[in-house]
């Protein structure tokens, strides 16, 4: 990397740093103040505050009996145990906006390095537009939240990933090798400070690109200790996913899904919350029939998805939030065995990758007016856009190594969607990797658009 491209990536972070926290402090001071009245010195009701509290309660322990008292995750929660750190120096809740701000740039500039594996000139830095403008950004992200990490650290993992794919096979070939290890790695981490559990599912579909890079390297004839070293190098990021797969909260939720017995979530849910969607989703669970062809570890994983469907659809009880009520899919679907789950995989596709669909882009004219529906359906349409460029792309170019970002993205929200009926919940899990996706199809629209005008 030249000197002059260096300075060029710092001043882009930086410029994105200071439109993140300028719009983050217009969030926390106006924005957030006006539209919830329960808000204390800026901080959103739920999760936010309850970070903030536990974080504050670790930062005094730490005072008292030291260093040692501190936990990355106290009570399950990432988030908090950075706060307890940041509680140590200043109690100002601005210092959220800053780290939150810095993460933003960051993962910023990652994306721009990964389009520049397809695109060239001004083109990466205008089809990023999307997250560094993103709307979601300007609330969400002014609080202290788990999204910050999770987007900076899949973000630097795809892109350490599709890296190391089309390393050249050259020069300093083991040096890049070395820096895409540490900056997955560095992901990796990010990603385990709130939702461990994600990296497993990274590790579930990096592996098989790593069998098709090593394949097609065979078959090209690549000098085999060029494979070799790759191929240490896609176990080492194997080795740093599997690392940081486990510990939190969401890890300890999904322990109790794969242990608990089908009966048990019913029960629960008869007791709790009474007759209702969650309850008849939860009585087709209980009877559950396992395929005897299908692996034990798959099984039970899709167990884990089908018994989130059920607790989700428990918001349609208790929640009184007309646009989250409304926002609930697939109401009258509840598979009860393994193969019904697994038919119910595209349909998990169409609701992470494509929802909300142009059926309900236009809820905010007949309903109360609601965030989600004010941004996601932009979102979407530039998606959808996006996607049908992004395939003439492909046509036009035979340039077949943009599919890994979109592979591993389309999976990851996929597994979101097949599990999580609430399009609220699934657009804040899905949000690094839709991100992606919008951002590559913006690069593919302005590559072709320009194509078109340079023709005519």
């Amino acid at each position: 990397m030249s000197r002059n491209r260096l300075i060029f990536y710092i001043l882009y972070g930086l410029a994105v740093f200071l439109i993140s926290i300028t719009f983050m402090i217009i969030a926390r001071e106006y924005l957030i103040p006006k539209r919830y009245q329960e808000q204390i010195n800026g901080n959103i009701p739920g999760d936010p505050q309850l970070y903030v509290e536990i974080g504050l309660k670790k930062a005094e322990e730490i005072k008292k009996n030291g260093i040692s008292a501190f936990e990355l995750r106290p009570e399950g929660q990432g988030p908090a145990g950075i706060a307890s750190i940041i509680f140590l120096v200043t109690r100002n809740p601005f210092c959220f906006v800053i780290l939150n701000s810095l993460l933003h740039a960051l993962s910023c500039v990652i994306l721009l390095l990964l389009l520049e594996n397809w695109f060239d000139k001004n083109v990466p830095i205008a089809a990023t537009l999307p997250l560094v403008f993103s709307p979601y950004m300007v609330i969400w992200f002014s609080q202290l939240n788990k999204d910050s990490f999770v987007l900076t650290g899949e973000v630097m993992i795809i892109y350490a990933v599709t890296s190391l794919s089309l390393i050249s096979y050259k020069e300093n070939f083991l040096y890049k090798i070395v820096v895409k290890i540490i900056l997955c790695t560095i992901g990796a981490w990010l990603v385990s400070i709130p939702r461990p559990y994600l990296n497993q599912i990274n590790l579930v579909f990096i592996i098989p690109i790593w069998g098709i890079i090593f394949f097609w390297g065979v078959v090209q004839r690549k000098r085999a200790i060029h494979l070799l070293q790759l191929s240490i190098g896609f176990v080492l990021v194997f080795l740093s996913l599997g690392f940081n797969s486990s510990g939190g909260a969401s890890n300890d939720t999904l322990d109790n899904f794969y242990n608990l017995e089908p009966k048990e979530i019913l029960n629960r849910i008869r007791k709790n919350y009474g007759p209702g969607v969650a309850l008849e989703c939860a009585t087709h669970f209980a009877e559950w029939e396992t395929a005897s062809w299908v692996p034990q570890f798959v099984d039970q994983r899709l167990k884990a998805m089908v018994c989130n469907r059920c607790l989700t659809f428990t918001v349609l009880q208790t929640h009184s939030n007309i646009a989250a009520l409304n926002s609930v899919m697939d109401k009258d679907i509840f598979p009860g065995s393994t193969e019904e789950s697994l038919s119910y995989i595209p349909r998990g596709a169409q609701l992470g990758i494509f929802s909300p669909f142009p059926a309900q882009w236009f809820y905010n004219l007949n309903h109360p007016w609601s965030f989600f529906y004010a941004i996601a359906p932009l979102e979407a349409l530039l998606l959808y856009i996006g996607i049908a460029a992004i395939i003439f792309w492909i046509i036009i170019y035979k340039n077949f190594s943009i599919l890994i970002p979109i592979f591993i993205s389309s999976m990851i929200m996929t597994i979101y969607g097949t599990s999580v009926p609430l399009l609220g919940t699934l657009y804040r899990f899905r949000y690094p990797f839709w991100m992606i996706l919008i951002c590559l199809g913006l690069a593919a629209s302005i590559v072709l658009f320009k194509s078109l005008r340079e023709k005519q």
